[in-house]
């Protein structure tokens, strides 16, 4: 009878255990806005809420900012700055973690955020994104 009321305990407080130790709510708040310009002379990986500025002179450059380290289903509200709202290429709709835009050579710092809405909780993130403007070979 022992041995029955212990393989008993044992199994609820697996089962309380794992009630307790699940859902999405618990991963909530763990979310990063990585970014990376392009193109760049070397590689930027979208880890960081920081991009630095790139060191390849162009015409022009994408930005692309990417929701990281996220659990479950969220919606997306985009804030991307004037002018660049009308620049976007890709991404930065209400079911899209990512959001990509142009960008011309001019020097400028580029604050892009999201609100994430998961269930009843909300969230802002945000990240920044810096361009150097070039001219000829050196930055202005």
């Amino acid at each position: 009878m022992r041995k029955l009321l212990s393989l008993f305990a044992i199994a609820a407080m697996t089962i309380l255990f794992g009630v307790l130790s699940t859902g999405s709510a618990a991963a909530f708040g763990s979310e990063q806005l990585g970014c990376r310009v392009a193109p760049a002379s070397i590689y930027q990986p979208i880890d960081s809420p920081s991009c630095a500025y790139t060191y390849a002179p162009n015409p022009t450059y994408s930005i692309s900012f990417v929701v990281q380290n996220g659990s479950g289903t969220y919606s997306y509200a985009w804030s991307v700055p004037s002018p660049y709202s009308g620049r976007i290429i890709n991404g930065c709709g209400s079911s899209d973690n990512w959001c990509q835009f142009s960008a011309g050579n001019r020097e400028d710092d580029i604050t892009v955020s999201v609100t994430l809405t998961q269930g009843s909780q909300q969230r802002t993130i945000s990240a920044d994104a810096y361009i150097a403007q070039w001219c000829g070979n050196y930055v202005c």
